[in-house]
């Protein structure tokens, strides 16, 4: 029984061998962890960095698309004719009753004349009108004063028909 409760020794180079692989696995783990590191800080991209110097910043942004406004009226003119003049710009603020274009005029200048010159000439063919139709009362007026006078035999029934009518030349 002493046999059985005695220890057994390993020799001295076992432990040393083993505590010899312990060691080298931790230096193998180690360099592997170093090698990693190593190649990670190889694949990360490089900065460089310099002092912060003024300057301007330009923005452009380029879409396609429409555009809708958020507030829009619609004006419109009692007259219709070419724009002389725009006294507004896009986006002014504008009152009501506010002058916001102005309208060629020529054109309705124009229309203007020719409409006087043709109220002259309806003017006139009215004078002539009248003055024709005052001449024909003069002249049936002329023979019914001869008819009466001469107890109707002098001028016949048609030309006093015709005169009453107005057709009856002077």
């Amino acid at each position: 029984m002493s046999e059985l409760a005695e220890p057994v020794r390993r020799p001295w180079w076992r432990r040393a061998t083993f505590w010899a692989g312990v060691l080298a696995l931790f230096a193998a783990g180690a360099g592997w962890y170093a090698w990693q590191a190593q190649r990670q800080a190889a694949r990360a991209p490089g900065y460089v960095t310099v002092p912060a110097k003024r300057g301007s910043v330009t923005l452009s942004v380029t879409a396609n698309g429409t555009l809708q406004p958020t507030r829009a009226v619609n004006i419109g003119s009692e007259l219709s004719g070419t724009v002389a003049r725009v006294l507004v710009d896009v986006n002014d603020q504008v009152r009501a009753g506010q002058v916001l274009v102005e309208l060629d005029t020529a054109k309705l200048q124009d229309q203007i004349v020719r409409s006087r010159a043709a109220l002259a000439a309806a003017r006139a063919a009215l004078a002539q009108n009248q003055a024709s139709l005052a001449e024909a009362r003069s002249a049936l007026g002329r023979l019914e004063d001869v008819a009466r006078l001469s107890g109707g035999k002098v001028p016949s029934r048609a030309e006093l028909d015709a005169g009453r009518d107005g057709t009856l030349p002077p």
